[in-house]
Order: C-alpha cells, then structure tokens, then sequence
C-alpha cells in the first residue's frame, strides 16, 4: 500500500516510528505532503532520512499571504530537491470565502506545476465551483484532488484523463454519502489512497491521531463499497500511485 498524503512534519510520533508502523502494516511508501515553502524542507529532510518517503513542495491555500518572490522559490526548491509533486495547492472557503489571494496563489502553483511537469495534489474545501473553474484551463496538468469529498456534478465537471481521486480516513465514517457515492462511481485505476494524518483518523481508531498505518481502513472500505477483494484494491491503488508520483517499484 503507499500513502499518497501524510504531513509527518505536523506529528508528535517520531518519523522512525511513524515508519515502523506503517510498514509492519504493508505500506511500502509515503509521500509527505508540505503545506508551506518551510516545512517542505522538512519534508526533503524525513526523505533522506528514510527511504520509502517522498517529498512535495506547495502552499496550502489556508496559508496566509505570500510575496511574489515565493514563486521562484518553489520552483528552485524543486528543481534543487527530489519532490514528487507540487502541493497540497488548491482552494478553501470553509471558515472564509475564497478570497482573490487564494485563486492567484493557486494558479500560480499550478503554472508552476506544469513549468516543472510535476503533478498537483489538490485540496478542494467549501470551494467546488470556483476550483472546477480554475481547472478547466489546466486540463493538461497531471492531478490529484486528494480527500475527494464532493458531489457527482463537481465529478462531471473535473473528470478527465489527466485527473485522479484520493480517499481517506473520512470515508469509513457513516455520513460520508458524498464520499461513499464517489468511490463507487471513480473508476478503480483512478484512485489512490491516502491518511490525511495526523487527521481524519479512519473509524476504527477513532480518538487516535491518524497515521500511514492506518491506510488500509481505507482500502477496506473502497473494497466494501465497490464489493471487489480488498487486495485487488490494494494491488490496482498502488501501481496507480507509483505511476502518478513516478515512485521506484520496491
């Protein structure tokens, strides 16, 4: 299994037992995702510490203002550091509306995205219509719209060859009908798994903070939902992932 989005920097488990539980739990691989210019170097840091982690480099949309400058930076930083993607970029109007900030930051990234021909990892919260947009002039972009959560028109609306999902914890919860329906629509080989940790800590350890280990409960709910073997879920999730991020086979 690989964990296509894990923030270890925001952990209070060390990344050597972070390690060690994901793999006494079958994960073969880890990418962690930064939400900042800093903590992206953290991210490198981890991965040449421990072999099955990958990095990213990207600004979260909840991030506060950036100067013009970070731009070059990112793309710097990339081209200087083995990250596997730019991200997590995207929009979120959960506790604010999208502001015009938040749409420039993401654009940018993902011009960056395409300068670098790095694939996006997307986060998508409160902000469906103005996110589908934006989209539609990056269709050529490599993505992934990771803690897929929205409804079969957004699907519509951003589906294409270039586009994946990922799914995480919060699909194991009982109200996640969204969520739920979308597993079942999205193709197979469409599809990657993912933590989110330390949150969205899948039902069975509720109370936990998240981690990789607990990705299977994850691919065992996709497997339920799409009532097909867990271990084909496993098999098709992961040569989809390392595809994506261009990860070695191990």
């Amino acid at each position: 299994m690989i964990d296509t989005h894990a923030h270890l920097f925001l952990s209070q488990v060390s990344a050597a037992q972070w390690v060690a539980n994901a793999q006494a739990a079958g994960v073969t691989a880890i990418v962690n995702v930064a939400t900042s210019l800093e903590n992206a170097h953290d991210c490198v840091a981890m991965a040449a510490q421990f072999s099955m982690i990958y990095p990213t480099v990207g600004i979260h949309p909840c991030e506060t203002a950036q100067p013009d400058s970070v731009y070059d930076a990112i793309f710097e930083f990339a081209q200087q550091h083995p990250v596997v993607a730019v991200g997590e970029i995207g929009l979120d109007g959960y506790r604010n509306p999208v502001s015009p900030e938040q749409i420039t930051r993401f654009v940018r990234q993902l011009e960056l995205a395409r300068k670098l021909h790095l694939p996006a990892i997307i986060h998508c919260r409160n902000a469906a219509d103005p996110l589908a947009e934006i989209l539609s002039d990056f269709t050529d972009i490599l993505k992934v719209i990771h803690c897929f959560s929205e409804d079969d028109r957004f699907l519509a609306q951003v589906d294409g060859p270039m586009t994946y999902y990922s799914f995480t914890g919060n699909i194991t919860y009982g109200n996640a009908k969204n969520t739920h329906a979308a597993a079942v629509a999205i193709p197979l080989d469409k599809i990657m798994l993912e933590t989110d940790s330390p949150y969205l800590t899948p039902q069975a350890h509720k109370g936990k903070p998240n981690e990789s280990a607990f990705v299977g409960e994850v691919a065992a709910r996709i497997a339920v939902l799409k009532e097909i073997p867990v271990e084909t879920v496993i098999a098709t999730t992961t040569q989809t992932a390392r595809h994506f991020f261009q990860l070695p086979h191990a």
